[in-house]
């Protein structure tokens, strides 16, 4: 009954995935959840958390960048 574990090692950085989200941001204007989760090689579970973590709360790095469901926009 035990599922299939996978651990993911991650082949960019934070920063570097926070600047491919911004090109892609810059050429498309929106990024989907799973288009970010792609761009950078994460699961969409991965990828909502870090986005959440990034652009929410009094500690985001990123409030500029705003998360609403599945999308992340310019402001």
């Amino acid at each position: 009954m035990g599922g299939v574990s996978r651990l993911y090692k991650n082949k960019y950085t934070p920063k570097e995935r926070i600047k491919r989200a911004a090109n892609w941001i810059d050429k498309h204007g929106v990024i989907t959840l799973q288009e970010y989760a792609t761009l950078n090689n994460l699961s969409r579970t991965s990828a909502s958390g870090e986005l959440k973590k990034l652009s929410q709360g009094d500690e985001a790095q990123y409030k500029n960048i705003r998360f609403i469901e599945f999308f992340l926009q310019k402001k």
